[in-house]
């Protein structure tokens, strides 16, 4: 028979993940009960779970749970037909002899109460591509349990789509987000990027010796905590999107054009420079962060044109880059030709990859895609636009960037 010694003193910890709990040895040894040397103590462990029914009871002194004072032993918990741990009030008493009198022992039990629960993961997932683009995930767990908030260690991970890589932050319990300016868009609803958490949650809880019932005594609980979800990032319409939608329309005036069809010819003009002005203000909208009504424009084309404007190009993936007035780029420019020319170069264009499709001219305000007697090309490189025809002294030359 044990006695009971107020000397004794452990930790206890539990994992949810494992399912099991730690137990360690912190007594003070050489004085009092515990009057032998901290190498030659032993300690026996009894758990007795929430029904009060001794799940485990170690009394074998020649194979004790720990064999020196300051050592730990993990021990699996009852779990119920769900596989999960019984909760509930657990009493764990540790039984403490020196191994050269093993018939001489102590004991002291500890109480505590676990009627925890698993927090569900919330992940709030956001994004902008209009500049300045940013892509943002905020874990919003509830982790709080009876009012005890829990050290929270662990990472949020971006996972773009396709393949093309990850990004990995690390949270703890005061940052909890993850920003990137690095992330992709797609044409395919069902192409989504994913973010997952894996965090770790320490809480610290009150039990109490049950010879000092009055006095909390703190335990233990490791919980880790995962999920993720997922997003579908559009880039946006920022008027490349409906780029095939207006090619077609001016193949069909061409046509018109080229045949001699006056009426086609008259209907056709107006229906492109009507949609011409919608592309060039959905790129407005964006500029000045009204991304609504780019929106709006956007629908406004399509259904004038009776247009998908997907392109054929569902499925693709790119990196967002920002769609949006940018330092570096200036979006708009003009000039005023001081002499009889057939191109003109404008210095901001130089160095930007842009395609024909990228920038509208205009010429005294006119798009000149849709005049005939005009072959626009660009020169990225080198900034220079040729007309494919003569741009008298006193015109007005414009450029609008339509591509971010």
């Amino acid at each position: 028979m044990a006695t009971q010694s107020t000397d004794i003193t452990f930790t206890t910890g539990e994992s949810i993940a494992a399912k099991n709990v730690t137990l360690t040895d912190t007594s003070t040894y050489a004085s009092g009960d515990l009057s032998w040397a901290s190498g030659d103590s032993r300690i026996l462990v009894k758990i007795v779970d929430p029904q009060g029914t001794t799940f485990y009871n170690n009394t074998d002194t020649s194979n004790p749970n720990m064999t020196s004072g300051g050592s730990s032993d993990t021990i699996n918990l009852p779990k119920d037909a769900d596989s999960l741990v019984v909760r509930g009030s657990y009493q764990i008493t540790l039984t403490y002899f020196d191994v050269a009198a093993p018939l001489v022992k102590f004991e002291r039990t500890f109480q505590f109460d676990n009627t925890y629960s698993s927090p569900t993961a919330d992940l709030d997932l956001s994004y902008s591509v209009i500049n300045p683009i940013f892509f943002k995930a905020v874990d919003e767990t509830s982790y709080a349990y009876n009012s005890v908030d829990p050290t929270i260690t662990g990472t949020l991970t971006l996972t773009h789509p396709q393949g093309l890589g990850s990004y990995v932050t690390n949270i703890d319990s005061s940052t909890k987000t993850l920003n990137t300016k690095v992330f992709y868009y797609s044409t395919d609803p069902d192409i989504t990027s994913v973010v997952a958490l894996s965090a770790n949650a320490t809480y610290t809880f009150n039990g109490y010796y049950t010879d000092a019932t009055s006095t909390d005594v703190t335990w233990t609980l490791l919980d880790a905590v995962t999920g993720s979800k997922g997003i579908y990032v559009s880039g946006g319409s920022d008027g490349c999107d409906l780029y095939c939608c207006m090619k077609a329309l001016e193949q069909q005036l061409d046509a018109a054009i080229n045949t001699g069809n006056k009426t086609d010819e008259a209907r056709l003009t107006k229906l492109f420079n009507r949609a011409s002005n919608l592309w060039q203000l959905i790129q407005n909208a964006y500029n000045c962060g009204k991304s609504s009504d780019a929106a709006a424009y956007t629908s406004e084309i399509k259904d004038l044109l009776s247009c998908t404007g997907d392109c054929g190009s569902s499925g693709t993936v790119s990196q967002v880059v920002g769609i949006g007035t940018t330092p570096a780029i200036v979006r708009m420019g003009s000039a005023t030709m001081t002499a009889d020319v057939t191109s003109y170069t404008f210095t901001e264009l130089i160095n930007y990859n842009y395609a024909d499709g990228d920038v509208i001219i205009t010429v005294d305000g006119d798009d000149v895609e849709s005049i005939s007697t005009y072959s626009i090309s660009l020169n990225s490189l080198t900034g220079e636009i040729t007309f494919g025809t003569i741009v008298y002294t006193g015109v007005k030359v414009a450029y609008h960037i339509i591509k971010p």
